[in-house]
């Protein structure tokens, strides 16, 4: 019975490479707050078929630790600025259905 539950840690600094300008508008922001930026990327795998695991459900979420401002303001949790839920459910063979929340 495998891991149902994948959680990793990304580092933010692999993201300097994209063109896109959203990377470097969040490592901005940490430099600008004086504070860590965590990325994480959660991925459950509870659906299972044919031996085969599917992810049900997948969570990316971003958070600042550490720094004058927001240990002042929010102490040593850290602030969580934004997470992304996608909920995966009703697979069939070439169709699955899903719901995205945005925190």
């Amino acid at each position: 019975m495998g891991k149902r539950l994948q959680t990793k840690k990304i580092r933010p600094k692999s993201f300097t490479h994209l063109q896109a300008p959203s990377p470097h508008c969040i490592i901005k922001m940490s430099e600008d707050l004086r504070s860590l930026l965590v990325l994480e990327l959660e991925t459950e795998f509870f659906k299972r078929c044919s031996g085969l695991r599917y992810p049900t459900a997948i969570r990316f979420k971003e958070s600042y630790q550490g720094g004058p401002l927001i240990t002042g303001l929010r102490g040593t949790k850290g602030w969580l600025r934004t997470q992304t839920v996608t909920i995966f459910s009703d697979y069939m063979f070439f169709k699955v259905d899903l719901d995205i929340t945005y925190e």
